[in-house]
Order: C-alpha cells, then structure tokens, then sequence
C-alpha cells in the first residue's frame, strides 16, 4: 500500500506496490518458461513425426524395389517392347563384332548424316580473280560465301571418304577409306 503523510491510501491511483509487481513479474516468467517449454514439446513431436513418415516412405521404397526384383526375376525378358529393343542391341552388336575393323570418323559421319549421298575429303581456299593466285590462308575466314566480282571460294576434293546407295527400300553407307585408290572411282 502505498500511503501519503496523511494516511491517504494511493495504491489504486498509482497502481500495485513493489511486492505485487515482483509477483506479477514472477508469474509471467513462469508463463513464458511454460510456453518455450510447450513449444519444446511440439517440435519434438514434429520431428518425431518426421522421421516417422521417412522410416514409413523408405520401407515403402524397400517394398517396391523388392517387388520390381521379383517381377525382374519372374519375367526376365520384360514386356514386348523390351525384348525387341534388346533384339534390336543384340543384334547391333554382332554386327558391330563381326566388323573386325574398329569404327572410323566416315562411319560415324555417315550414320549421323542420313540424306547425304556422299563425304569428301578436300580442302577450302579463296582465290583472287585480279591477282590470279590464291589468297593467304588466314584470309580465307573473311571472304564471303558468295561469289564476288574478283574473289570466290573453291572446295578442291581430294578424296572421297565414303557414299550411300539405295534399292527403294534401305540405304546402304559405303566406306571407302580402305580401298586401293585406283579402285576409288
């Protein structure tokens, strides 16, 4: 109670005394340990729920990867499109096997460029009408693609390197890089 000279109770007016504001205080650091201790408890339930739905989903995982083994194990070939696909590798393969002679760059060309009928092997030079002679290799980069009145680019073929034929129904490739070059014709 806080009391004037004259007895005059001010408790009211000026509001509690220093005993009650220490209980108030106390009070509320007891609710707010309580809440951080709620709040403790929540997030170890979440975890405990987290790592729950982890155990679940990698048992799930476990089930199903067990599941495809044994589908694995009792149809070993798979559906129809699997084993024409493996047919297909198969037989890729014996073939590239009884080719004894390793893969070269015309192979490779001529299997990523299908509408070509031809490779050739040769070199690109630009040529001076004016001067009557060949410009310097590192001029060539600058000379357009089209002709002009005194400059043009040549490809000079040195070498064919592989051609394509066809019967109507399939295009056979042709490398030639082992041929004599008098049969190259």
């Amino acid at each position: 109670m806080l009391l004037s000279r004259r007895g005059t109770d001010y408790t009211f007016k000026y509001g509690y005394t220093s005993i009650q504001r220490k209980l108030q205080q106390q009070q509320q650091q007891q609710q707010q340990v309580q809440q951080q201790q709620v709040q403790q408890h929540q997030q170890v339930k979440q975890e405990q729920q987290q790592e729950q739905q982890q155990g679940q989903q990698q048992e799930q995982q476990q089930e199903q990867q067990q599941q495809q083994q044994q589908l694995q194990q009792d149809h070993p070939q798979g559906p129809p499109q699997q084993q024409q696909q493996r047919q297909q590798q198969q037989q890729q393969q014996q073939q590239a096997a009884a080719d004894s002679v390793p893969e070269d760059l015309c192979d490779i060309l001529l299997k990523s460029f299908n509408g070509l009928s031809c490779i050739l092997d040769g070199e690109i030079y630009a040529f001076d009408k004016k001067n009557n002679k060949p410009l310097p290799f590192n001029t060539i980069k600058s000379v357009a693609a089209a002709e002009t009145g005194d400059k043009f680019l040549a490809f000079v073929v040195f070498d064919i390197l592989a051609y394509s034929s066809t019967d109507g129904a399939e295009v056979y490739r042709h490398p030639i890089r082992y041929l004599p070059l008098t049969q190259r014709r």
